[in-house]
C-alpha cells in the first residue's frame, strides 16, 4: 500500500522497535510511549486557530524543561484541548506522535488499552480523548475509580465498573503531510533549500549534457549512413551506367553488328563496281540488309557481277534487281568480322 506510514517507537533504554512494517513512499513516524509523555487539558479562547497558537505558547512557557515537543488537539466543540508533552530523541528528526492517539478513537466511552510499556486508562466524549492515566501495571478497581475521580465528568457514574483491557491494532490514517514548526523549519531551511536548488541545477544539467552527447552520437550515426549510402549510391550509379552504355552497344550491334561490318562491306562492294566502272548512288540499311542502289551506263554481266560481290568476305546472298530506269539494286546480307572463312593458317581471309 503507497503512503502507508511506519510506527517504530524507542524504549528507555534507547533500542528501536518496529510496530508496523514499512511501505513504498510511506512516512515513519516515531511512537512516543505515554508512560514517556505528560498529559493535561487546557481551555482555549477565541478563534480556533489563533487559540491553539495561543495555546502552544502558553504550553512552552509553562512546560517543564525537560519536555521540548508538544502534541495540542483540540476538542470537537473547540472549547477545550488536549496537551501531550514530551522529549523527542536525538537520532529521530522526524515526526512524533503520542501513543495515546495511535489507535482508533472511540465516540464516548471508557476504556483501558494495553500499550507498548503499561496500560492507559482512556475517557472519550464525542470522539475526543477528555482523560488519560497510565499505569505500568493493570489498574485495581480502586486505582480505576481514583482515575475516574481525577477529571470533571456528569457522567463519571456510568463509568465506575473498571473495563476489560483491550489490545487494539495501530490506526494507518494519518495525515501524510502533517508537521510542526519546527520539523518544517529544518527542512526548508536555506541549506536544504540552496541543496535542493543546487541539486536541481545538477540534474538539469546532466540530463541536457546527455541529451546533447546522444543527439551528437545519433548525428554521426546518421552521417555515417549516409557516407555508406552515398558510397553505395555511387557505385550503383557508375554500374548503371556502364550497363546501359552496354544496353545501347548491344542494341546498336543488333542493328548493324559489329562496328567495322558496314564499311568492310561498303568497301568490298566499291571495289568490285569501281572495276566495272559503276558508281554507287544510294546505300541503306534495311533489316540488317545491305542495299546498294546504281545506274547502269552501259552492257554489264548481271550474274558475273553478282559472283565477284559475292567473293568478298564481307558480302554474302547477294542479289541483284533492275528498276525503272535502268536502276539497279544490290542488296546482300554483311558478315562480321568474326565469321569471315578462316584460312589454313588460322588467320581471317
Amino acid at each position: 500500500m503507497l503512503f502507508k506510514p511506519q510506527l517504530f517507537t524507542f524504549h528507555k533504554d534507547g533500542k528501536r522497535q518496529n510496530l508496523t512494517a514499512s511501505t513504498l513512499a510511506g512516512q515513519s513516524i516515531c511512537l512516543m510511549p505515554r508512560g514517556q509523555c505528560s498529559f493535561r487539558r487546557i481551555k482555549l479562547l477565541g478563534n480556533r486557530k489563533k487559540a491553539l497558537q495561543a495555546a502552544a505558547f502558553r504550553v512552552r512557557q509553562e512546560s517543564d524543561s525537560s519536555e521540548n515537543k508538544f502534541t495540542i488537539i483540540a476538542d470537537a466543540n473547540g472549547k477545550k484541548a488536549s496537551v501531550w508533552g514530551f522529549r523527542t530523541h536525538d537520532n529521530h528528526a522526524g515526526r512524533y506522535i503520542p501513543e495515546s492517539i495511535s489507535f482508533k478513537p472511540m465516540s464516548t466511552g471508557a476504556r483501558i488499552v494495553k500499550l507498548t510499556e503499561g496500560y492507559e486508562g482512556q475517557v472519550w466524549e464525542q470522539g475526543s480523548l477528555i482523560a488519560s492515566r497510565w499505569w505500568i501495571k493493570p489498574p485495581s478497581p480502586k486505582g480505576w475509580v481514583s482515575f475516574l475521580h481525577s477529571f470533571e465528568n456528569p457522567q463519571e457514574s456510568n463509568y465506575q465498573k473498571i473495563p476489560d483491557i483491550q489490545e487494539l491494532p495501530y490506526r494507518t490514517n494519518f495525515p501524510v503531510f502533517e508537521m510542526d514548526q519546527a520539523r518544517a523549519a529544518q527542512l526548508f531551511s536555506p541549506a536544504n533549500l540552496g541543496g535542493i536548488v543546487a541539486l536541481g541545477l545538477i540534474c538539469g544539467a546532466l540530463f541536457i549534457s546527455g541529451q546533447f552527447l546522444r543527439n551528437e552520437m545519433t548525428l554521426r550515426t546518421v552521417e555515417g549512413d549516409i557516407e555508406a549510402l552515398s558510397t553505395v549510391t555511387s557505385q550503383i550509379s557508375a554500374e548503371r551506367r556502364q550497363a546501359l552504355a552496354n544496353i545501347r552497344q548491344s542494341q546498336k550491334y543488333t542493328v548493324i553488328g559489329h562496328s567495322g561490318t558496314v564499311l568492310l562491306g561498303l568497301a568490298d562492294a566499291s571495289l568490285v563496281l569501281d572495276k566495272k566502272g559503276l558508281l554507287i548512288e544510294k546505300m541503306t540499311m534495311r533489316s540488317g540488309a545491305f542495299e546498294i542502289q546504281m545506274r547502269l551506263s552501259g552492257e554489264i554481266d548481271i550474274p558475273a557481277l553478282v559472283m565477284a560481290l559475292e567473293a568478298q568476305p564481307s558480302l554474302a546472298n547477294v542479289s541483284m534487281a533492275l528498276g525503272f530506269r535502268e536502276v539497279v539494286t544490290i542488296t546482300a546480307d554483311l558478315v562480321s568480322p568474326y565469321d569471315y572463312p578462316q584460312s589454313p593458317t588460322g588467320e581471317s581471309g
